[in-house]
């Protein structure tokens, strides 16, 4: 016999990466008995027993509570019975002859065995909560279904949405949130509208330039990139743990979920590039360019270079104006569409719920709160965070207004 199956006087077989679950490799392993002394010739003395398992265990100096014979026979038997850690350190210190290296490279293939027999465990139990369901459960919701055809046709834009604002993927959309305000940024200071002033009524020399508004620093810098972690967090705990909550057709996927409500991301998408944008690009900045100094309309950072002292060319500050229009509906599109993947989340949930296994174990119920505990924290939060943006451009309206010299003066 070869010294890789000997060590320590007893059959040694080497832990190896397999798709077996624990069922299945316990019994491969105490039929070949793995772990078993070897006889006079060299060969291991039979296979495992109940009852020479149990006596080995017990055997071992640590082990100070042995085992029941009983706990044994139940690892030998066909069912779905897993086994404890403080059990799988015993078996994996028989298995691997007393030897520590050996014994934690079983340990670790005892454990993912015993995760795989669980994963079975839990997708066998949905199929038969899901076959033992009444046929009017089992059919699908066909009031958000489309047909193959549309879904294909609508789900690049929501899908695609969903990937980026959700996930790994989140991150760098704030940063590109925060590197298209720099370039903003930089042009105001580049070409001196970081840093402009105008006469009010009253003659006082008002500064108006970018970093003076706080709808352009504290919303844009801060409080939007906040907005998106809180949905993100709240879209990513439902879309972790859906599958184990759920007795749906495993076809349905949360990418499909969100195809169905492809007709509210182009509303959104409609919305934000032609209402946050467009119109209002046309009547807050391009109107008040082209007509010139105005009385009426209070200049900011933008509109300040219709003042006759601003030396700037009308095409340039209209270019920056459109880049500042472009970015508003951008990041706003990206606000409202986090908000629509966290109401598909609570409604998917809701789903979920009404469809339920009520004989399902406490444990998956105390799960789903838990996640419905996050959603709703996370809506809330947002709702705060939506109010204090709002805050912030009242409070931009504000100061502009008044007759303070600059924002913090008017603080």
């Amino acid at each position: 016999m070869s010294g890789k199956l000997l060590k320590n006087g007893k059959y040694f077989i080497p832990p190896e990466d397999t798709s077996e679950n624990f069922k299945q490799l316990f019994a491969r392993l105490t039929a070949e008995g793995a772990g078993r002394p070897l006889d006079e010739d060299g060969y291991p003395d039979g296979p495992w027993t109940p009852e020479t398992l149990a006596t080995a265990i017990s055997g071992i100096e640590a082990n100070n509570s042995g085992i029941d014979v009983r706990a044994v026979q139940i690892w030998f038997q066909d069912n779905d019975k897993g086994i404890a850690n403080v059990n799988i350190r015993w078996l994996a210190r028989i298995f691997g002859c007393d030897d520590p290296v050996a014994a934690a490279g079983w340990q670790k293939q005892l454990i993912a065995s015993r995760d795989r027999l669980s994963a079975e465990r839990r997708a066998k139990r949905r199929k038969t909560a899901f076959q033992d369901a009444p046929r009017d459960a089992r059919t699908v919701d066909h009031t958000v279904q489309v047909t193959p055809i549309l879904q294909r046709h609508h789900s690049m834009l929501a899908v695609g949405t969903s990937a980026m604002l959700t996930g790994a993927n989140n991150i760098y959309v704030i940063i590109l949130v925060w590197a298209a305000w720099s370039i903003l940024g930089m042009s105001a200071i580049v070409f001196g509208l970081a840093d402009v002033t105008y006469t009010t009524a009253g003659k006082v020399e008002k500064q108006v330039g970018i970093f003076n508004s706080p709808a352009w620093t504290v919303e844009k810098l801060v409080l939007i990139p906040t907005y998106l972690i809180i949905t993100s967090k709240g879209v990513i705990a439902w879309h972790n743990h859906r599958r184990t909550f759920e007795n749906q057709p495993s076809t349905e996927t949360w990418e499909s979920r969100v195809s169905a409500f492809s007709p509210a991301f182009y509303l959104v998408l409609a919305v934000s590039e032609f209402v946050v944008f467009a119109l209002q690009w046309y009547g807050t900045y391009l109107q008040p360019l082209l007509d010139g100094p105005n009385t009426d309309i209070e200049p900011n950072w933008i509109r300040v270079a219709t003042n006759p002292m601003q030396l700037l060319p009308l095409g340039l500050i209209i270019g920056i104006s459109l880049y500042a229009g472009l970015y508003i509906g951008a990041v706003y599109w990206l606000c409202f569409s986090s908000l629509l993947l966290l109401y598909i989340a609570a409604h998917d949930l809701t789903r979920t719920d009404h469809k339920s296994n009520p004989t399902r174990d406490a444990l998956c119920n105390i799960e789903r709160h838990e996640v419905a505990e996050t959603l709703i924290t996370a809506l809330y939060r947002s709702i705060i965070c939506g109010a204090l943006m709002n805050i912030a451009i009242k409070v931009d309206a504000l100061y502009f207004i008044s007759d303070a010299e600059n924002f913090l003066a008017w603080i």
